[in-house]
């Protein structure tokens, strides 16, 4: 099995107990929920209206005698809330009943319920006929019956709602304890299984890791005698070691290899350098007589080298005076390109200029005219304010004279109030837009000004590219005249450049002759302080060699194989 499985297998049994753990405390929470909800919004409510019935129909039979007593508007008053306060209790006692046996009870409660307020209206048909002693025995005889079975039989139900409610404290407190046991054991489950799987990756992860991490510091320190690592598993811990075991084993063999071949290359690279040394020395004799003969042959050749040398400057003269009359025709010819170029673009600026002339000369037209349009707007303003103060002293003095009216007049008052608020509203907008109007002819007269002003800027624009028309114009005929002058220069020049080339040959063959022997000892003489550099650098090449080849057995010498 590999290390990901193992570990997958340890963290999924403790996560599978943890579910089960926690799904078992969900489900008696749920259960608790449950019993506590039907205790608190069930029995506990039945209960309570029971207690209300009991109450009130103890107060029932205590008004009633209180009224024989005294017939009092608040007896009867209090004698009629209890009764109401039964029947109310009794309504909604009907909708948490959930028991058979306690609905039948609820019938049999309401039955005697209505045979008891029957009686209380025969008792008060006695009282208002003022017979209290037919009253005082309806009280005592038929409301004392009624009244008793009543208080029996909701003493009866409320014995019944709380031995229920003891009952389910009872079936709480049971699933509370199993819920503590069931985490108990759980907890103790999980710390056990959490152990075996410590002990578990501890002796079959960590310690192989730990061995494999020995080794390697081991051969990372040089030493290469240790066993090999003893393989167990054959997951990726048991691949790894496998593995350290064979670098291990790789690295020794390398190492061995290594220190013959490195005591082979010193004592070659110790031969080669006394080799070299010998063929240095030949080779100096040799060089020191060629160059004798080589200054011989270079003062033979000085002479015909300085006439070439000098007939060449002349021609390589006239070749760059040849050069630049070209360039100078060829830059005439673009400068006389340039400016035709440059007289269309002229022509253009003009016609854009005066096209710009005649959108300002508009642009000014028309903010003229929005100058004009906003005095207006202002004038009409001024007018609507003075319309709605109007509007506004007829709106305050209507209210007055509907206060006047008095009664007949509040209608009247009230459009009055909204006609003065719609005029002030008026007031304000028309205040806003004589303020906006003001900002505009600010605006506008700023306008006006930038655009005549840009208005002379277009005009001397428009009189600046007439004038730079009229020039181009002079440099376009000065440039063709130029260019023509420069062409008859340039044909010239490279009538004497081909003579001077011609002279320049000949002297070149004269001094070819000397100059290839001369050549010839010279390339003789490169080859052999060629040679000596690289005798030199083979000699030195073969002392490094061997003074690292002494280097690579000092550091093998810190492996141990």
């Amino acid at each position: 099995m590999s290390v990901s499985k193992k570990l997958n297998l340890a963290f999924i049994s403790i996560l599978i107990i943890m579910f089960l753990s926690i799904s078992f405390a969900i489900i008696n929470v749920v259960s608790i929920d449950k019993k506590a909800d039907e205790a608190f919004q069930n029995r506990i409510v039945q209960v309570q209206l029971l207690d209300e019935i009991m109450i009130n129909l103890y107060k029932q039979g205590l008004y009633a005698r209180a009224i024989i007593i005294e017939d009092s508007e608040s007896n009867r008053d209090l004698l009629a809330a209890s009764a109401k306060g039964v029947d109310d209790s009794i309504a909604k006692l009907e909708n948490y009943l959930m028991a058979s046996s306690v609905k039948q009870q609820w019938k049999e409660l309401n039955t005697y319920n209505n045979e008891f307020n029957d009686q209380m209206n025969v008792f008060m048909t006695a009282i208002n006929a003022k017979n209290k002693r037919e009253a005082k025995r309806i009280v005592v005889e038929d409301i004392a019956s009624s009244n008793g079975h009543l208080v029996k039989l909701a003493d009866e139900m409320r014995t019944y709602q709380n031995q229920q409610l003891t009952d389910i404290a009872d079936e709480t407190t049971s699933v509370i304890s199993s819920t503590k046991w069931t985490a108990s054991i759980s907890l103790i489950i999980s710390i056990v299984i959490t152990l075996f799987f410590i002990v578990y990756i501890r002796r079959h992860i960590v310690n192989p890791l730990t061995n494999v991490n020995k080794l390697v510091n081991i051969v990372a320190d040089g030493d290469l005698t240790q066993q090999d690592i003893p393989v167990h598993a054959k997951d990726e811990i048991g691949q790894l070691a496998i593995s350290v075991n064979k670098m291990k084993n790789n690295l020794h063999h390398l190492v061995g290899n290594l220190q013959m071949n490195a005591e082979q290359l010193s004592a070659a690279a110790e031969e080669l350098s006394a080799s070299t040394e010998e063929v240095s020395a030949t080779s100096d004799e040799i060089t020191s007589q060629v160059e004798t003969v080589a200054a011989r042959a270079s003062s033979s050749v000085e002479a015909s080298n300085e006439s070439a040398y000098a007939m060449d400057e002349t021609a390589q003269g006239v070749q760059r005076i040849a050069e630049s009359a070209q360039t100078l025709n060829e830059s005439a010819s673009d400068t006389s390109n340039q400016a035709s170029q440059g007289l269309a673009t002229v022509s253009d600026a003009s016609k854009q200029m005066t096209d710009i002339n005649n959108s300002t000369d508009l642009v000014s037209q028309l903010v003229t005219k929005l100058s004009a349009q906003t005095v207006e707007i202002a004038l009409m303003t001024k007018i609507i304010t003075d319309i709605t103060d109007q509007t506004n002293l007829l709106a305050l003095n209507a209210s007055i004279e509907a206060a006047r009216a008095g009664e007949h007049g509040k209608g009247f008052a009230v459009v009055a109030a909204e006609v003065g608020k719609l005029a002030e509203q008026s007031k304000k907008s028309a205040n806003s837009i004589k303020r906006l109007t003001d900002e505009i002819q600010l605006d506008t007269a700023n306008v006006e000004k930038a655009v005549a002003a840009s208005l002379v800027s277009v005009k001397q624009g428009v009189d600046v590219i007439e004038e730079a028309h009229t020039s181009f114009d002079t440099i376009s005929m000065a440039v063709s005249t130029m260019t023509a002058q420069i062409e008859d220069i340039s044909a010239t020049s490279e009538e004497l450049s081909a003579g001077a080339e011609q002279v320049a040959a000949s002297i070149q063959d004269i001094s070819g002759g000397a100059s290839q022997a001369s050549q010839s000892i010279h390339v003789i003489v490169d080859s052999m302080e060629e040679q000596k550099a690289t005798m030199e650098q083979i000699t030195q090449v073969a002392m490094e060699l061997s003074n690292h080849a002494q280097q690579l057995n000092e550091e093998i010498r810190a492996f141990k194989v």
